[in-house]
């Protein structure tokens, strides 16, 4: 997971004429939707607001998590030691 990001963007009209694009991300280990922006423009201070989001975020969720304090230690079996 994490190991290569996928980048789409893609582009569509409206009924009234105007186009819209999106930019699609997918995360190419597990299938995962990382993200979808939407607009009428996507400029790359955008697309780079939005990648460093989402590394930040998939830094966050790959930390180790600390137990929480006065947390009781448990074994395997799930009950408290």
């Amino acid at each position: 997971m994490n190991q290569t990001w996928a980048l789409d963007f893609m582009r569509d009209t409206l009924c009234d004429g105007l186009v819209f694009r999106t930019l699609n991300v997918l995360d190419h280990g597990n299938r995962e939707g990382l993200a979808i922006e939407i607009g009428f423009s996507l400029p790359s201070r955008r697309v780079l607001a939005l990648l460093e989001e989402l590394v930040a975020l998939q830094q966050h969720r790959a930390a180790p998590r600390q137990p929480r304090p006065g947390a009781a230690a448990q074994g395997e079996s799930g009950h408290p030691s």
